[in-house]
C-alpha cells in the first residue's frame, strides 16, 4: 500500500473509532463490486457497531493493493478468539484468497 493510502487508511479509522464523523463517503474505483457497486458510485463507510455477519460489505485496507471494498464470505475463529474474515467481490467467480483481520476493516459500506 503506497503512502497515500496509508494516511487516508489512518485517518479514516481514526475519525470512525473516536467518533469524529457518523460516515465517511468514498467513490467506487472498480466494478469488483458489480452489480452490487459500479465503479465511480459513491459510497458511505460507517463504523462497525455490530457483529459482522457473512454477507455485510466491507472497506478494509489489503496490504498489496489499496482499500479495498468486498463481501465478507467467511468468518473463521483462530486461536481461540481471533476473527478473520474472508472476502469475495460480487463480480469475482473465488474467494479471495487472503484473510482479513479486525484491525484491518475500516467500516461498514452502504450506499446511503
Amino acid at each position: 500500500m503506497n503512502e497515500k493510502n496509508e494516511i487516508i487508511y489512518t485517518l479514516s479509522r481514526l475519525k470512525l473509532e473516536n467518533n469524529i464523523c457518523e460516515k465517511i463517503p468514498a467513490i467506487v474505483m472498480s466494478n469488483s463490486m458489480y452489480p452490487t457497486l459500479r465503479r465511480g458510485q459513491k459510497i458511505y463507510v460507517y463504523p462497525v457497531k455490530n457483529e459482522l455477519q457473512i454477507g455485510d460489505l466491507i472497506l478494509y485496507k489489503h496490504w498489496e493493493k489499496s482499500l479495498t471494498v468486498h463481501r465478507i464470505a467467511d468468518i473463521r475463529t483462530e486461536n481461540d478468539f481471533d476473527k478473520v474474515y474472508f472476502t469475495k467481490g460480487d463480480n469475482n467467480k473465488e474467494i479471495d484468497d487472503y484473510r482479513i483481520t479486525e484491525k484491518d476493516i475500516i467500516g461498514i459500506v452502504k450506499t446511503e
